[in-house]
């Protein structure tokens, strides 16, 4: 009688709850749960759920469903039924879980994968995870492991919902449910043990030993006809001719029939056309024949079958485009990288190429979705090839670019290539000198998809390096020094980023006092610096505080001045560059350029308190975005945001004044801008930005202004704000406390108002 169906109109399940309220917060101690608005359905299914727990009930009203599908298999796989069926027996004996050992390359996914495919009946669900950072953050990705109808409550803490999911698995799984855990390569994680308590069965691959747990070591295959096969089915003919089969044996002994070296001699002699006798002969004139001793330790065994594989690539007759692309990817990452972004970066016309680099398996497309490189592969690649700034110069151009413009892009986009970018900063991090420009930018984009502390580190890591080449007296040092305070500043540390927005214009001034958008826009940045400093001190020592204003309006109108000298020389004609060769400085972008320092002016007069002349200069700024660059939608966010802050704090000017209804009207059109530089927000950045965190709180200020009817809107607005706060800021910071503390005064008004 406690749980009403959730499958009832929602005035329906209100009455129940209206009838139950004061049993259940007042006997039980269930307290409500704000959720987002639009999400009431899932906000009830998680209130009856969390009520069905602590009664000890179980309701039938929630179906979760785990949802899987069967790893892709390659169609060529031999010499491992006996180790599968050993696999088989092991799992199913009690032991639930294994781990197959061995070297890189020998094969331990596939024969994981190809369990899974000859057992596949008796699965009901069959997952494929690749380990990366831990197994709690494996379980609590949904797109690793997704349940549907499974929510996070907005105030749960990531281990608590790791805890709360991993026992769901645990209960809505059994031994028809199979997880895969790629290239667990490590001696340990602090929550295996609790993940292998499960009913479900678990396969995990590693290089790694792990004693005490149930190990298979997957070796090379050794049946000399599985070996033939997997080698025939490569090459794509027979091989009968006892002279033939003679070579082929001589040389898979010095690879000890390592799997990923003889797919690679089968390709590459298939796509040159070569027969086992010129492969052995070619491959002698190298020194490649150097067989192993059986007892050798998998280390040995794994260095010196690297140094083949590198063997095996300096005979394949790789063109300098496919040099190039092998080159590329072996920069990106293990994981890969999306097929479209890799073509637009390494300037791809046609799949010629690439489908030759396939054909040859050095190259593989998993699904058509992304192109990716064997660790081992990855390995020859960087001591054979070694990718450095000057060879790689075209892909880093067009990475760079695409970073450059990330404020114009879907916010998903940015977050599929952000594990490529960090790649590629780690990959160059002791040549970052080569080329600042590019490196600044990349360091730049990381605080555009989350990953704040990359950012600021890697972007440290840039300046010290132009540093040490360029000295201050740089435009580059001081271009990058001020990147870096905005890495600080978009990470939510504003008095961080002061030092160094300050060290940006004092280098770029010392490099060069002609006019130039870097200068002016360093000027900018500056002169923020003062009105936050201007806003920390105001009401603590009032001089000080207009002396930071005065700073700040003059180091604006110096900026301001200088790009409208700037639009002026473009207008007649005059050539102007910027530090960013990427920026394409024109005469639309040197008008967008007026446009910011309106913006950056007028938040100036909102940290003041003069809204009138800050609402002024938000909606020169709209103007001059819609007209010269409408695609601009970041900067088109900003413009409303600010608008509605300013309609937001004219409301409450006018209401202090006793004027009710122009009150409301400001507060109207507060919502009306405020919702829309959210959905642009949410688009562009996400729900992990400061500027997201601002959005969502003042939208939810301006509906607790408006009336009481539009209470429940100010609610989720909160609960939004703040479990954004949490994600981006931690669990117990000061914004998400301020945050809860709005939410909890506004329960408290709707608790009096219905009583």
């Amino acid at each position: 009688p406690l749980v009403p169906s959730i499958r009832g109109e929602a005035n329906k399940l209100e009455e129940h709850l209206r009838e139950r309220k004061k049993y259940l917060i007042g006997e039980l101690n269930i307290q409500p749960i704000w959720y987002p608005y639009g999400e009431h359905k899932e906000a009830y299914s998680v209130f009856f759920q969390q009520l069905c727990q602590d009664l000890g009930i179980r309701s039938e009203h929630f179906n979760y469903c785990l949802k899987s599908k069967m790893p892709y298999t390659k169609k060529v796989f031999h010499g491992r039924d006996n180790l599968i069926k050993e696999i088989h027996e092991i799992i199913h004996s009690g032991k639930k879980s294994i781990f197959l050992q061995g070297i890189g390359g020998i094969g331990k996914s596939e024969t994981a994968k190809q369990y899974a495919k000859k057992y596949e009946k008796e699965y009901k669900n069959v997952l494929y995870l690749t380990y990366s950072s831990g197994l709690k953050e494996l379980v609590c990705n949904s797109k690793t492991i997704e349940i549907e109808n499974l929510k996070k409550y907005p105030d749960e803490k990531s281990d608590e919902f790791f805890r709360r999911k991993l026992e769901l698995l645990k209960t809505m799984t059994n031994e028809k449910t199979l997880f895969i855990i790629d290239n667990f390569d490590v001696d340990t994680d602090p929550d295996l043990d609790d993940f292998l308590s499960g009913n479900y069965h678990v396969i995990l691959t590693t290089r790694n030993s792990h004693p005490g747990y149930e190990t298979k070591f997957v070796e090379a295959v050794k049946n000399w006809e599985d070996v033939l096969k997997i080698f025939t089915e490569n090459y794509g003919r027979d091989i009968t001719d006892n002279n033939d089969i003679s070579c082929l044996k001589e040389i898979f002994s010095a690879i000890y029939n390592h799997t990923l070296a003889i797919e690679l001699i089968a390709k590459q002699m298939a796509e040159s056309s070569w027969n086992p006798q010129k492969m052995l002969e070619v491959l002698k004139a190298g020194n490649f024949i150097t067989p192993l001793e059986e007892s050798i330790p998998d280390e040995k065994r794994q260095e010196l079958i690297l140094k083949h594989i590198c063997e095996i690539f300096d005979i394949s007759g790789l063109n300098e485009a496919e040099e190039k692309i092998m080159m590329y990817l072996s920069l990106i990452g293990e994981r890969g990288i999306p097929v479209t972004r890799f073509r637009e970066w390494a300037n791809l016309s046609s799949s010629e190429t690439m489908k030759n680099l396939m054909n040859k398996r050095w190259v593989f497309n998993e699904n058509e979705e992304r192109y990716s490189q064997h660790p081992l592969v990855i390995e020859v690649v960087h001591s054979r090839l070694s990718p450095s700034v000057e060879n790689c110069k075209e892909f880093l151009d067009n990475m760079a670019e695409f970073c450059y413009h990330a404020w114009y892009r879907n916010y998903q986009e940015n977050v599929d290539v952000a594990d490529n970018v960090l790649k590629v900063l780690d990959y160059f991090k002791s040549s970052l000198e080569d080329d600042v420009h590019n490196f600044s930018i990349l360091a730049s984009f990381l605080w555009q998809v989350g990953k704040f502390d990359e950012s600021i580190s890697c972007q440290k890591e840039v300046y010290y390096a132009s540093l040490q080449k360029y000295g201050e007296k740089s435009i580059a040092t001081g271009y990058v020094a001020k990147d870096l305070g905005g890495c600080y500043f978009n990470s939510g540390y504003l008095k961080e980023s002061i030092e160094w927005y300050k060290k940006g214009l004092d280098f770029i001034k010392q490099a060069s006092m002609e006019d130039n958008e870097d200068l002016a826009m360093a000027y900018e940045k500056v002169a923020r610096c003062y009105t936050w400093e201007y806003g920390w001190d105001l009401g603590q020592d009032a001089d000080k505080a207009k002396e930071k204003l005065d700073k700040a309006k003059n180091n604006f109108q110096i900026a301001l001045e200088m790009r409208i000298r700037l639009r002026d020389a473009l207008a007649n004609g005059e050539k102007k560059k910027i530090f960013i060769k990427y920026g394409n400085y024109n005469l639309n972008i040197a008008q967008e350029r007026i446009g910011e320092s309106y913006m950056e002016m007028g938040r100036m007069y909102q940290v003041d308190g003069q809204y009138k002349e800050a609402l002024e200069y938000a909606k020169k700024d709209e103007e001059i975005i819609s007209k010269y660059n409408p695609k601009n939608i970041s900067g088109l966010a900003y413009a409303y945001y600010d608008q509605g802050v300013c309609y937001y704090h004219l409301g409450l000017q006018e209401k202090v004044a006793g004027n009710e209804d122009t009150a409301m009207e400001n507060w109207k059109l507060a919502v009306e801008k405020l919702k829309k530089a959210l959905k642009q927000n949410l688009e562009r950045r996400g729900d992990l930005a400061i500027d997201t965190i601002d959005n969502q709180e003042y939208l939810a200020d301006t509906y607790q202004r408006i009336s009481n009817e539009v209470g429940l809107m100010a609610s989720d607005g909160y609960a939004k704000a703040n479990n954004m706060a949490k994600k981006l800021m931690g669990e117990n910071c000061l914004r998400s406390r301020t945050i809860g503390e709005k939410v909890r005064k506004v329960g408290e008004v709707k608790e009096f108002q219905e009583v």
